[in-house]
């Protein structure tokens, strides 16, 4: 469940995916919608920022995709931007009903532990490039043109090649810095 509200009138709605599978892969893009990183995403034009709809990936990844040992990783430029993926998940996560319950957050390490399943959640430093062999079921990489090369963006690319479907999300904003682009 993604909770959505409308900054202008203050209204709320819930949003809840009945299904995950996988599909052909398709380009789109994204319909920015004001200046503040809203955007539109899906047949419905869902207002939603990245870091939103990264943070419900995060989870869903984790927990409902019904893949045991499920390692999500959220990168970034530094810790503090994959972090905000990560807090946005962790709210969602106490404010659901089940889910606190069954996940265990360490904000210190920025790390979640669905521990039925084995499946993790956390943020990596920017400095991970130096460390290949990342078995990733899903990585978020926000903020790419931030990057000021590509090394980690790299190696989070080839993290998780063996599985079955890995998956990788990329969001990013158009900023001053274009060198990892």
């Amino acid at each position: 469940v993604m909770t959505c509200t409308n900054k202008r009138t203050g209204r709320s709605r819930h949003v809840h995916f009945k299904d995950i599978r996988p599909i052909e892969p398709v380009s789109g893009n994204c319909i920015t919608v004001s200046g503040d990183g809203t955007y539109l995403c899906g047949r419905s034009m869902l207002p939603t920022h990245n870091s939103d709809l990264s943070s419900v990936i995060a989870l869903i990844l984790m927990r409902a995709d019904h893949t045991t040992k499920a390692f999500v990783y959220g990168a970034a430029s530094d810790r503090n931007q994959a972090k905000i993926i990560f807090n946005e998940a962790r709210d969602y996560v106490k404010a659901a009903r089940q889910l606190p319950d069954e996940i265990e957050i360490t904000d210190s390490k920025s790390k979640m532990v669905h521990w039925e399943s084995g499946s993790t959640y956390e943020v990596i430093s920017a400095d991970a490039y130096r460390n290949d062999g990342y078995d990733a079921h899903g990585v978020l990489f926000d903020e790419l043109h931030q990057q000021p090369n590509r090394a980690l963006f790299s190696v989070m690319k080839r993290a998780g090649l063996a599985r079955p479907q890995p998956m990788r999300v990329v969001t990013t904003t158009y900023g001053k810095s274009l060198s990892a682009n």
